[in-house]
């Protein structure tokens, strides 16, 4: 078995696992990293059971091994998989859970998205007794394969979970409907069109801006629908599904790679206003892996 070299688990992981125990019976921590045993008895007195495992397959292939080593899954009135793509809890989960605890549903999400076919986004799902309980949900988890292309995994595992469940005929709920206006979806397109042309010229390839005003008046003049189903809320709305939602999760992709160059400024004292979430584990996990480096705290503090 060929693991990733020995990287330590940052502190983000260990907070979320301890918000995690206040709301579970047990949790199956995965790693597709070699662990010392100092840590692997470090990560056992929050996890109940602990799997290194070979590093393919993508999150799919780690929840693959979890729910494998899950016995009796039959016993749980509840299955959860969630991964360390997320900072938080933001709020209490007690919250989130209380919430959809009055949901009836069979399977739930904290965020949708609209943007490919219908899906729950993974970060976060939990799954009820029906679905546990289902041929479909074993048939689907012993159909998971390695794939090298994320493309494929989100296509055939991500999509391809919500949309086996509901042809299924079980139900859904999500915990974060945010549902932005149309106004607000065209005014962060026009934004990010503008930005991201700007820095295409500024890069010495002139021919890439194709003038910005014009594509601009053509995309408000389409007839296109800007019907909140374009955008990522993850992304493009993070503010409004923290603060209006209390969401208790942002996406680490925001942070580190800031897609499309969305607009961070003052991201860290809207995060302090908003939350309790000690910025430090933010502050050191994007200093080790931040696309920006050493200057990631300039575009969001």
């Amino acid at each position: 078995m060929e693991l990733r070299p020995y990287r330590p688990y940052d502190d983000y992981v260990l907070y979320y696992l301890t918000g995690l125990k206040h709301v579970v019976k047990s949790i199956v921590f995965v790693s597709a990293s070699s662990l010392p045993d100092a840590s692997v008895r470090h990560l056992k007195t929050i996890c109940d059971t602990v799997v290194l495992r070979e590093n393919v397959g993508y999150d799919f292939g780690s929840w693959q091994a979890g729910l494998h080593a899950v016995r009796e899954m039959s016993a749980y009135d509840e299955v959860i998989i969630c991964n360390d793509s997320v900072y938080g809890p933001l709020f209490p989960l007690v919250e989130l859970f209380g919430k959809m605890e009055a949901i009836d549903c069979d399977f739930w999400g904290v965020t949708e998205s609209r943007d490919i076919p219908y899906h729950l986004q993974s970060y976060f799902l939990a799954f009820r007794r029906p679905v546990i309980a289902s041929p479909f949900f074993t048939n689907f988890w012993q159909s998971v394969k390695s794939e090298e292309d994320k493309g494929t995994v989100i296509r055939k595992y991500e999509v391809g979970l919500t949309q086996t469940l509901l042809e299924a005929g079980f139900r859904s709920a999500v915990y974060a409907g945010y549902k932005p206006s149309d106004r607000d979806t065209l005014k962060r397109r026009i934004i990010n069109i503008f930005k991201r042309r700007i820095i295409s010229i500024l890069k010495g390839n002139p021919l890439r801006m194709m003038n910005p005003f014009r594509m601009v008046a053509k995309w408000a003049v389409s007839g296109v629908t800007f019907d909140k189903k374009k955008l990522n809320v993850t992304l493009f709305f993070t503010r409004e599904v923290v603060a209006k939602c209390r969401t208790p999760f942002i996406k680490i992709a925001l942070l580190r790679h800031r897609p499309m160059k969305i607009e961070l400024r003052g991201f860290e004292s809207f995060l302090q206003e908003h939350t309790d979430f000690p910025m430090e584990l933010i502050r050191r996990h994007l200093k080790r892996v931040g696309s920006h480096g050493s200057e990631v705290d300039r575009f969001w503090r």
